[in-house]
């Protein structure tokens, strides 16, 4: 089974250390992962913004991507 390709998009920020923390525990799980920053700077809580984001990049990935998407609602 080939590695697994892993696309991020959060609404962490990117002076955060938190999506650098969500990586590790993935790469904890699976190292020869690939992951995939698609973007850490939506809006916070903006779930439309987050959602537009998702859709206008998930067809460029193939069909066995997981698409790993945080947004905070509240």
């Amino acid at each position: 089974m080939p590695a697994p390709i892993i696309s991020l998009k959060t609404d962490f920020g990117s002076v955060s250390g938190y999506a650098g923390t969500v990586k590790g525990v993935l790469l904890g799980i699976n190292p020869a992962s690939t992951i995939v920053d698609i973007s850490h700077d939506v809006p916070v809580q903006d779930i439309p913004h987050g959602t537009f984001v998702l859709g206008s990049v998930y067809r460029y990935f193939d069909d066995s991507t997981i698409h790993l998407a945080v947004v905070d609602p509240e």
